[in-house]
This record gives C-alpha cells, structure tokens and sequence, in this order.
C-alpha cells in the first residue's frame, strides 16, 4: 500500500488508452476530483483500466464515455458509464465471473480472456469495497464502485 493521487492515476490511465479512444472516435468526459487513498498502486490502477477499456472495447463508433471520481468523508466513488452495447439482463448476474464472456461471437476480434471483471472486482473486495452493474441492450452500461477510505490521508 502507498499514497495514491488519484486523479493523476487516472489520467494517466486514460492518456494510456488514447490510441483506442482516437480509433473508435469516442468522446471520453472525465470529471474527477484531487484526493490521496492509501491503497494499492497496482489495483486501484487495475480497476479504472479495466472498466475505462472495456468501455472502449464495448462502445459504438462516436459513442461517449463519462468517467467520476469523486469522494465523501468515508468512500472513493468512481463510475464509467459508456454508449456501447450492453449486456443482456440475462447475463448481467454473471459478468464478475472467471473466464464469462458476453457475447462469444465477437470474442476473438474483441480479444480478452474473460478475466478483467473477476479481477476488477477482486481488487475492489480487497479493499473492502463493492460494484455494481446497470446496463441496457443497445444503450450503453454504467459500473460503480465504491471503496472505503479507511485510511483517509
């Protein structure tokens, strides 16, 4: 565990993903806010590329994405919400599991094993957080997470 400044991790997250981001044409918003965490470098860092690319990878041609990071006295919140395609109600109970894949017919030009959800919410229960998972087929899907600051800087 170290210090962590937040908003400078994510955008550098997001600065890593620009090839992606320009090549789909999306609009990516980030509205994020200054804060320290003592956490985990790797994870926290594992989290906001994980669910920032999937919602590259998932999104449609032009689509947008909102990226917060915000925080109150006892959690970190952060949500990225996407244009994309969605996932199915059916599916949506089993997307954190190892190895699930959505939709296997575009697995291979998409590419991923299947694990990026199982490890993003393994990092978030580490530190004692959660996430949820709202979408809708053709419009786009939101996660939140919330990890509490217990060691608020």
């Amino acid at each position: 565990y170290s210090h962590i400044q937040v908003k400078k991790l994510l955008d550098s997250v997001v600065e890593t993903l620009k090839p992606q981001i320009e090549a789909m044409h999306l609009n990516v918003y980030v509205n994020a806010t200054e804060f320290t965490v003592f956490a985990s470098l790797d994870h926290i860092k594992g989290i906001f590329y994980n669910l920032i690319s999937n919602a590259i990878k998932y999104n449609k041609q032009n689509g947008r994405i909102d990226v917060v990071l915000k925080r109150n006295q006892k959690n970190m919140y952060f949500s990225v919400e996407d244009t994309g395609v969605g996932i199915a109600q059916e599916d949506q109970s089993r997307i954190f599991q190892r190895f699930y894949r959505v939709d296997k017919s575009h697995s291979r030009e998409i590419g991923g094993t299947g694990l990026g959800l199982a490890i993003t919410r393994s990092s978030i229960l580490m530190h004692r957080g959660a996430i949820k998972a709202h979408s809708v087929m053709g419009e786009g899907t939101t996660f939140d997470v919330r990890i509490p600051l217990n060691y608020i800087v």
